[in-house]
């Protein structure tokens, strides 16, 4: 299905019925008029009066009646959306979701629009700094809106836009900051689409960001086993003989990363079968990767991201359920690829090709923050680890998803610390350190991005 294919209709068009004139009309005549116009020629050449034409149908137009905005605020409020928040919430994936999809329910859906409105109020109070949590709400404007859409989709029951207005409904909790919440959300979507009618423009566009979101689990955990989401049933992606395009390996990869995920849980699926598809992938991505032009640098950087997600991948499919936290110091040189990819993409991202949309605070998809984190957490080499967390503050954004910078940077810079038993500050003794005993290893670290309010001034919660 083609992208204009998908767009919905916003007229139909219906050409007039030709009708004869009206002597011809009215007479059951041998001489068959001719329908010239002003008048019929046969009538004239008979010499009787053409009694001209009855009144053609006009082209029949119907066009959805468009949503306008109440008031300046919501007029503002949709047009940030539109220009600023739209395009940067896709992150390095396609985009058109965002930009076309979801612009053109909201013109003609109060659900669809309501939503939108809340994200883009969100969106705008974090990029000037707010943290918003469960804790600390966002404006009444936003809190409204998505009040008003939660109530409106209640009665709805097209499936299509349910699916929709789960990913905004997950968009606005991640902004939120409510993790719980958007998980709940995230399992309604995967349920509803494994029901589905499964329309092509669903496939190709909400399957991804659903299988994506599936992957989130995994990086929110610590000691626990993650908090499982439905399987997405009949989606699976099998890999093309090549890769026509960056979206298309992107697809792969996500779907192979989700189920070697899984894999670590349930043994469900073959390993040796991953580990197979996972070199399939590479040496198509390395064929993609050889035809693009060296101008298409937002490409690369794309790429960069899928290859260290790859990189993973590689190591997790080895992983046993049981496992020392040295099991880790084998895969080093794994770490280090890793890391000189997200170096690339970052050299990339500051290339005056690049088309790194600017002043972007928030994504919906998340990058660099989980995997660069991930580096931190487990390579116990200590300049791979200190680059990573560089590049995490470097590459990664304010927000990805439900992802902090500020927090994740912090966290693991004092893990480095301890493992490591240094101050980063003291830039001399980095020289001599060596690499941690098992002792010394953090087995996992749950992160909890919400901001807790403190109001006393001993730094202890008020109650």
């Amino acid at each position: 299905m083609s992208r204009r294919a998908a767009e919905p209709a916003s007229a139909l068009l219906r050409p007039p019925r030709v009708t004869p004139c009206i002597n011809h009309y009215k007479r059951a005549r041998k001489i068959k008029c001719d329908e010239a116009k002003p008048s019929c020629k046969r009538c004239f050449s008979s010499r009787r009066v053409c009694g001209g034409y009855q009144g053609t149908a006009s082209l029949t137009c119907y066009r959805p009646n468009q949503l306008s905005a109440r008031d300046q605020r919501e007029g503002r409020a949709f047009q940030f959306f539109t220009e600023m928040v739209g395009p940067v919430l896709s992150g390095p994936t396609d985009s058109y979701f965002w930009t076309h999809l979801v612009m053109q329910f909201s013109h003609f859906e109060p659900t669809m629009r309501h939503a939108v409105l809340s994200i883009s109020s969100l969106y705008e109070e974090f990029a000037r700094g707010s943290r918003i949590t469960r804790q600390v709400c966002g404006s009444t404007f936003a809190v409204n809106h998505y009040n008003a859409a939660i109530k409106h989709v209640k009665s709805a029951s097209d499936e299509q836009m349910i699916l929709v207005l789960c990913v905004l409904f997950i968009c606005i909790e991640y902004l939120q900051g409510d993790f719980d919440a958007a998980l709940e959300h995230c399992r309604h979507g995967i349920m509803i689409l494994n029901n589905s009618s499964r329309t092509e423009w669903m496939c190709q566009y909400l399957v991804p960001i659903f299988r994506r979101m599936s992957i989130t689990p995994f990086f929110f955990g610590g000691a626990k086993p993650p908090t499982r989401l439905p399987q997405l049933i009949g989606f699976e992606t099998p890999i093309p003989l090549e890769f026509c395009d960056t979206r298309e390996a992107q697809t792969v990869i996500d779907d192979l990363m989700i189920r070697i995920m899984g894999c670590l849980y349930d043994g469900n699926d073959d390993r040796v079968e991953l580990a197979s598809l996972l070199g399939d992938w590479e040496s198509k991505m390395d064929h993609l990767e050889r035809v693009l032009p060296p101008s298409a640098t937002s490409d690369k950087y794309a790429i960069c991201g899928m290859r260290f997600k790859h990189k993973m991948a590689k190591i997790y499919i080895q992983k046993q359920q049981s496992h020392t936290e040295m099991w880790w110091d084998q895969h080093l040189n794994i770490f280090r690829d890793a890391v000189k990819l997200a170096e690339e993409a970052f050299l990339l991202s500051t290339a005056p090709g690049h088309q790194r949309i600017p002043q972007s605070s928030f994504s919906f998809e998340m990058n660099w923050l989980p995997m660069l984190f991930f580096i931190v957490l487990k390579c116990r080499d200590l300049r791979i680890r200190r680059m990573a967390l560089s590049l995490l503050a470097y590459l990664g954004l304010a927000k990805e998803g439900l992802f902090d910078v500020g927090t994740l940077y912090r966290v693991g810079r004092r893990h480095i610390e301890l493992e490591h038993d240094i101050s980063l500050n003291d830039t001399a003794e980095l020289v001599s350190v060596v690499v941690p005993p098992e002792e010394k290893r953090s087995f996992a670290i749950p992160i909890n991005h919400e901001l807790q309010v403190i109001s006393n001034q001993d730094g202890k919660k008020g109650g």
